[in-house]
C-alpha cells in the first residue's frame, strides 16, 4: 500500500515566536511588538491577525502619547516654559519614532495580506482609498480582519528545509 502524504509540509503558524519566516497565531502584546520590529521592513512572509492588532495598539498608545504632550506643552507654554519644552521635545521624539513605524506597519500589511493569500500590492488600493476622509480607516480594518488562508504558505520564504519537505 502506497502511503502518501508521507512528506508533510511545515505547519503552518508554527508557535515559535523566533522563527520569522512564519506567521505566529495567538501572538501576546510583547511577542508581536518584538517580531514587528525585528520584521520591520520586510515584505516577504506572512503575518497573524494577533501580530497586527497589536502593532496596531502599540501604534495607536505612541499616537496618543505624542497628542497627549503635545496639548500638555501647549497649555503650559505661557505658565511653565521649561515643562513646555519638555513635554514637545517628548512629542518630537515620538514622531521622529512614529515615522519608521509607520512606514514598518506598511510591511506587516502586506505580510497580513499575504498571511489571507492576497497580494500585497493590495495594498496600493488601500493607500488610494486612504487620501477619501472617514474612508480611508476602514482599509487597516479590512486587512485585520481577513480571515487566515492555508494557501497564503505561497508567501513563505521558501528555505531548502522547507522545499526538501514539500517534495
Amino acid at each position: 500500500m502506497t502511503e502518501y502524504y508521507q512528506h508533510q509540509a511545515p505547519a503552518i503558524g508554527m508557535r515559535n515566536p523566533d522563527d520569522l519566516t512564519r506567521p505566529l497565531y495567538g501572538a501576546s502584546f510583547g511577542e508581536a511588538t518584538k517580531r514587528f520590529f525585528k520584521s520591520a521592513f520586510r515584505y516577504r512572509g506572512r503575518a497573524s491577525q494577533s501580530e497586527y492588532w497589536w502593532t496596531w495598539l502599540l501604534y495607536v498608545i505612541l499616537f496618543v502619547a505624542v497628542f497627549a504632550c503635545s496639548l500638555i506643552g501647549g497649555a503650559l507654554e505661557n505658565t511653565a516654559p521649561v515643562l513646555s519644552w519638555i513635554f514637545l521635545c517628548l512629542a518630537i521624539a515620538g514622531l521622529l519614532l512614529g515615522l519608521p513605524m509607520g512606514v514598518a506597519n506598511i510591511a506587516l500589511s502586506v505580510r497580513r495580506l499575504h498571511d489571507a493569500n492576497a497580494s500585497g500590492w493590495w495594498y496600493l488600493l488601500v493607500c488610494v482609498v486612504g487620501i477619501v476622509p472617514m474612508i480611508g480607516a476602514v482599509g487597516p480594518i479590512v486587512i485585520g480582519v481577513l480571515a487566515s488562508n492555508p494557501a497564503g504558505i505561497r508567501f513563505d520564504q521558501q528555505g531548502p528545509s522547507v522545499q526538501s519537505a514539500q517534495v
